[in-house]
């Protein structure tokens, strides 16, 4: 069977590398694969037989975008209770809805960041094979917390180095393409300080041996300097969160060589419309605590040299799939990103690295998996056009926004 080649007439061209953006690129998709690049007019197209011509001249095209930290199995209800107390078969639905929402806003991969009932391990193998819409997922089962520990209601809970080892090698045993540690106390769970440490280095370091031994990756939920700490001391590979930390941990995130996921629009969204959107007081409070020094910490940490990597946590109270822009405009507005150009880069190269997907996605380049957005507007100039979506191109197959609707 011969294999379906796409040629794709580009206006504006950003191919997620952080390089400026060109004009009147084409592209040449054979397969799920790219397979030339270069300035329209001078590929040889003639090589190619019965291609599909996709004029797209006047419009920007970009990689497809990389959510590092969401949830399917959590919607945004303003009420966490009502998200813990969801049967499985709710959470189900709620995740085929949400996963199509979040395709549809341009998210082609997403690394959801802890699922119970094996929804997303299902969900993973659903999107692959067709039967749902949504994005590519990289996921890491159930999250591991300590016993009542943050967000213990959706996690497998754990005490200790050898329940630690063991946990973590059940989750990689059903599929788990990562593992996720709940390092210290957060917003969304009552009765918890915000960034308290829960697990001990000695635990973390347990379950970071068994999942790199495995071959895995391990991010940490880890809120506060000292709980950040102990989850780099025990070797973990992506910090999520951060919202506050000193220069020396600061120094052994990037001795260490961890990414930073700050996850802003959680924060912003609970700390500035919380009360009006009728959440818990404790989720207001704590997610006004965090707001204050969130965007200067991670800020600091970008200028250092620490690699950031964007991550909605979608799903979290008030934060709906379905609007990773949101994100974008808070990485710029924050000054984490300098530029437009460099969000765009923190939602697709440097999304890949952080996953290590480097090799096959983030970027429109040769030999990569064909993950690309079409645009109306360019982003350079207003992120807001990262909204006006017109085509999809995921793994080879192009797929127009009217279609999914």
């Amino acid at each position: 069977m011969t294999s379906t080649t796409r040629i794709v007439h580009c206006g504006t061209f950003i191919d997620g590398t952080g390089r400026p953006p060109s004009a009147n690129a084409t592209i040449v998709i054979k397969g799920n694969r790219i397979v030339a690049i270069g300035e329209s007019g001078q590929i040889e197209l003639g090589e190619y037989t019965n291609p599909e011509v996709i004029d797209v001249s006047t419009h920007t095209v970009t990689p497809g975008l990389i959510d590092a930290h969401a949830h399917i199995c959590m919607d945004g209800d303003t009420n966490p209770a009502r998200t813990w107390s969801a049967t499985p078969m709710m959470m189900a639905f709620r995740a085929a809805r949400d996963m199509a929402q979040a395709f549809r806003s341009g998210v082609l991969t997403m690394r959801d960041a802890g699922a119970p009932y094996g929804i997303s391990l299902a969900a993973k193998q659903a999107t692959a094979e067709g039967v749902s819409v949504g994005p590519r997922l990289v996921v890491c089962g159930a999250a591991l917390c300590m016993t009542g520990g943050h967000a213990h209601h959706l996690s497998v809970e754990a005490d200790g180095p050898d329940e630690m080892r063991k946990t973590a090698r059940e989750q990689i045993k059903l599929g788990a393409d990562f593992i996720k540690l709940m390092a210290t106390g957060g917003v969304a769970t009552a009765g918890e300080a915000l960034g308290a440490p829960q697990f001990t280095v000695e635990e973390m370091t347990a379950a970071v041996e068994a999942a790199h031994g495995a071959g895995k990756r391990v991010a940490a939920h880890a809120i506060g300097d000292a709980g950040i700490r102990r989850a780099l001391q025990a070797g973990v590979d992506t910090i999520e969160h951060g919202v506050a930390f000193d220069d020396e941990t600061l120094d052994m995130m990037l001795q260490r060589g961890a990414f930073l996921i700050p996850t802003f629009s959680p924060a912003y969204v609970q700390a500035t419309h919380g009360t009006e959107m009728g959440m818990p007081a404790y989720v207001v409070e704590k997610a006004q605590q965090a707001w204050e020094t969130h965007a200067a910490c991670v800020r600091r940490a970008a200028e250092a040299g620490v690699p950031v990597a964007l991550g909605t946590d979608v799903g979290g109270p008030g934060v709906r799939h379905g609007d990773i822009v949101l994100e974008l405009e808070l990485m710029l507005s924050s000054g984490v990103c300098a530029t437009e150009l460099d969000c765009i880069t923190a939602a697709t190269s440097r999304g890949a690295e952080a996953l290590g997907l480097s090799d096959e996605l983030g970027t429109i380049e040769c030999g990569k998996i064909a993950d690309l957005l079409v645009v109306d507007g360019n982003p350079l100039q207003d992120l807001a056009v990262m909204r006006n979506i017109k085509l999809i191109i995921h793994n080879g197959q192009a797929t127009s926004i009217d279609q999914l609707a």
